[in-house]
């Protein structure tokens, strides 16, 4: 496969904080490295309205637990961006992750999509879906997903 189509391009990374995120993080800043290209990182706040909890209390709570996660995963995410030399920044988007990702993917015109294979667990996959399935499955640009 040839990566011509990277030189001067961009690279999404969805991260959730999970090994297998993480390992993606890392093929992507090599990937940045070697093509000198930028990365996006970016954190999907899981849409909380879709957890069909009939309290906006709860709801509310439940949001700013989800961005406050992914405030704390994005920056340590870009902080190795940063580190290896990658030029690169982060965003924070909310909704249904899968999705999300195709819209935002599409919308800013990205080269490239790397991604975990699996996040946090088995709860997650079971709630959200695999989305790793999903965004190779919809985007589309080349999707690399990483184990």
């Amino acid at each position: 496969m040839s990566t011509k189509f990277l030189e001067g391009g961009r690279i999404l990374v969805p991260v959730d904080g999970s090994d297998n995120s993480k390992r993606a993080l890392n093929l992507a800043i090599k990937l940045a490295q070697r093509y000198s290209v930028s990365l996006t990182v970016v954190y999907v706040v899981y849409s909380a309205v879709e957890l069909v909890i009939d309290a906006p209390n709860i709801i509310d709570r439940v949001t700013r637990e989800f961005e406050k996660e992914g405030k704390t995963v994005l920056e340590d995410s870009i902080k190795s961006v940063y580190k290896s030399g990658v030029k690169g920044k982060s965003v924070l988007l909310r909704g249904r992750i899968g999705p999300e990702l195709i819209r935002y993917a599409e919308s800013e015109g990205f080269d490239l999509i790397v991604i975990g294979s699996r996040g946090l667990g088995a709860v997650t996959r079971l709630l959200r879906g695999s989305v790793s399935d999903y965004v190779s499955d919809y985007a589309k640009c080349p999707v690399l997903v990483v184990k």
